[in-house]
Parts: structure tokens; sequence; C-alpha cells
């Protein structure tokens, strides 16, 4: 089992996560890398929209998911691509649910 942690806690910038050829709780090679890639990019969040300082994010530089065999490989790094594009939108939705109510009106949105 993977478990979830923020890297800004630990101070990580590199992560491997080896998850063999075994599916995960039975999830495909590739969509368990989705989830691991999604798990990682919603712990790094942190909305920094309205403070006085910025403080510079302490991300996971890299994360590189290592599986068995060649043909779960590609299709781990489309899913990983995949994900990239999802947490991409969703760190957008919450950056605008973590704004105050005048920054965004649903009249805006809709435009």
């Amino acid at each position: 089992m993977v478990k979830f942690f923020c890297s800004r806690l630990i101070s990580m910038r590199d992560v491997a996560v080896y998850l063999g050829g075994a599916s995960v709780k039975g999830l495909s090679v590739a969509d368990s890398c989705r989830v691991v890639a999604e798990g990682f990019e919603y712990a790094d969040y942190d909305y920094q929209g309205y403070r006085k300082e910025i403080k510079p994010k302490d991300k996971v530089a890299e994360l590189t998911l290592a599986v068995d065999k060649a043909g779960d490989a590609k299709k781990a790094g489309e899913a990983a691509e995949r994900a990239a594009v999802v947490m991409d939108a969703v760190k957008l939705c919450r950056d605008l649910q973590n704004a105050p109510a005048n920054y965004a009106r649903p009249r805006d949105l809709a435009e």
C-alpha cells in the first residue's frame, strides 16, 4: 500500500515509487500510477493567493514511477500525463474556491 504524505513536511525533492507489476486493490498498473501521481499533487497543493509574504514552495521536483514491464511503462507514462492535466484543472478550481467571492463571480466564470 502506498501512503501519501506532504513533501513540504519532510523536505523531499526527488521521489521514486516502485509499483511493480501488481495492481493495487484491483486497479491496473496504469491506474495505480495515475493515483500515485495525483496523490502527490494533492498533497503538495498550497494556496498562497492572499498571503503578505509568499513562501517558496518546497515541492517534489521529480516523481519517478517504476513498473516491471516495458508495456506497463508506456501506459504508466500516459496515465501520469493525464494525471498532470487533471491536477492542473483541480488546482485552478481549488484556487478559485479559496479566493474571495468577488474575485470570480458565477457570471464572470460563465463568460
